[in-house]
């Protein structure tokens, strides 16, 4: 399961082979019938892949009626539910897209997931004005998030949620008053997930586009001058993809916001240097590591 939605989420990233061979998996493996709405969904998306939208659309359908109609436990909810919503809006069922956006965000708040919760707020505050149940220009929780990413620690529990294969390190990370030696060093393998020339991974393109929604949307309603956090955010993300001049745009926006703003500072420097991110660099001889700009781009940075 965790194989076939990374590829799902890589977009066109993924190698389209890989797709296939996963999807030909999912559907070939000696397993009971698929009953549990994700199970049924996962089929949708492999038939999907396999043999196009008009093969898949009846199943897809079959899952998002058992979402609807029978829902997941919360902790499989986190999981699936953003994916049940983007099936539902691909497939113009509006109802659906009405109930799992709903509880998409109960589900999130009640959990305390705050890497999910801005992503559930802006995909429900659409579904609310499409409705007509939010007048044009009524305000998004646009506030919350921008406090929220204020917070350093939430800031990057966000910048670990970018990280496939993560769990709920997010979570994890912003309980108590301070991170236990445990996160900090899970922390700095997301770090290298990013970052390292190592470890370095492409950005899984369908999580990055999600989150880049959300921070835009930030951008374009919060406050002016007060942009730091998601503009610096989007550059990273900008940078992680391989796209230095979108990523140096949106670091001139950030430090324009905040000059000293620690975060936008760093990675402006790595761009100075002609530092690209770690899966970029793999092949590419390091001196020293540690002297390395990219050494100091650490989550953890305020």
């Amino acid at each position: 399961l965790d194989a076939f939605e990374a590829v799902f989420a890589a977009g066109r990233l993924a190698d389209e082979v890989d797709a296939q061979h996963i999807a030909q998996a999912v559907l070939s493996a000696d397993w009971e019938p698929a009953i549990r709405a994700c199970d049924v969904l996962l089929d949708g998306l492999a038939v999907l892949v396999t043999q196009g939208y008009v093969a898949a659309a009846p199943q897809l359908k079959r899952a998002l009626r058992s979402l609807v109609e029978d829902p997941l436990a919360e902790e499989d909810a986190l999981r699936w539910l953003w994916l049940a919503c983007r099936v539902a809006r691909g497939l113009g069922d509006d109802a659906s897209l009405d109930e799992l956006t709903a509880r998409q965000v109960r589900v999130a708040r009640r959990r305390g997931a705050l890497t999910l919760l801005p992503a559930a707020l802006n995909e429900r505050f659409a579904v609310d004005l499409v409705a007509g149940r939010a007048p044009v220009g009524a305000p998004a929780p646009w506030g919350r998030l921008e406090a929220g990413l204020e917070d350093r620690r939430v800031r990057d529990a966000v910048l670990a949620s970018f990280v496939p294969g993560v769990g709920d390190l997010a979570e994890r990370s912003v309980r108590g008053l301070r991170p236990s030696p445990g996160i900090d060093e899970a922390m700095a393998q997301v770090s290298a997930r990013i970052m390292g020339s190592e470890a370095g991974i492409p950005a899984p393109e369908g999580v990055v586009r999600l989150y880049e929604e959300t921070l835009e949307a930030l951008v374009a309603h919060g406050r002016r001058r007060a942009q730091a956090p998601a503009l610096s955010l989007l550059a990273l993300l900008a940078w992680w993809r391989g796209d230095g001049a979108r990523a140096q745009i949106l670091l001139d926006r950030a430090l324009q916001d905040d000059p000293e703003y620690r975060l936008a500072v760093l990675l402006d420097s790595a761009l100075a240097a002609g530092l690209g991110p770690g899966w970029a660099r793999r092949r590419e001889p390091v001196d020293d590591e540690d002297d390395a700009p990219g050494g100091a781009l650490e989550p953890t940075a305020g």
